[in-house]
């Protein structure tokens, strides 16, 4: 995690672009601006200069709106995204890939409600996102038939258990034995 504070000159300049960009939520946009300066700033301390490239800085530095480009940075030959929010579920891999499903990596940025210090949580590559998402989609615990074959071997352990429990004083190691990965 990386803690970024803005100073007042960067919270106006990321205003006066979300401003020119002419953008509907000005709140929404200033604050994703603020992720981009944040994330700016963390290059600036850990990566070596000729290893990274701001693609936005002519817009947000110098406040020129026609210089956006399509992803915000390029580290090590990826593009990358820097999103931003106040709610953390914005973060869920489903979520990240529903709106940028093309850049290489994706970074999250957390910001506090008053916009003092925003954090940057880390980031992810679109890739891994996608695979999650799919996981997620053929394995989650909503759909119960996914879930059968847990459930039995869970009935089976229980039967097993409760069938030497009442006949015998055995130990928890008697018990178990027999059974495998038994806690």
């Amino acid at each position: 995690m990386y803690l970024y504070t803005p100073d007042e000159i960067d919270r106006e300049r990321a205003h006066h672009q979300a401003v020119i960009q002419g953008a509907n939520n000005l709140d929404v946009k200033r604050i994703g601006n603020l992720g981009e300066l944040a994330f700016e700033q963390f290059c600036r301390e850990y990566l070596p200069v000729e290893m990274w490239e701001w693609e936005n800085e002519e817009a947000i530095r110098r406040c020129n709106s026609e210089s956006f480009s399509g992803h915000d940075f390029e580290v090590f030959g990826y593009e990358i995204d820097v999103k931003t929010s106040r709610d953390v579920s914005a973060f869920r891999p489903a979520n990240l890939l529903e709106n940028d499903p093309d850049d290489d990596i994706i970074v999250m940025v957390w910001h506090r409600d008053n916009e003092d210090a925003l954090i940057l949580l880390g980031w992810e590559r679109t890739e891994t996102l996608k695979s999650k998402v799919q996981t997620q989609e053929a394995y989650s615990g909503e759909e119960p038939e996914k879930l059968a074959h847990l459930a039995a071997i869970v009935s089976v352990r229980t039967f097993y258990s409760d069938s030497v429990a009442k006949h015998s004083g055995s130990s928890r190691r008697d018990l178990c034995r027999g059974i495998a990965r038994c806690p």
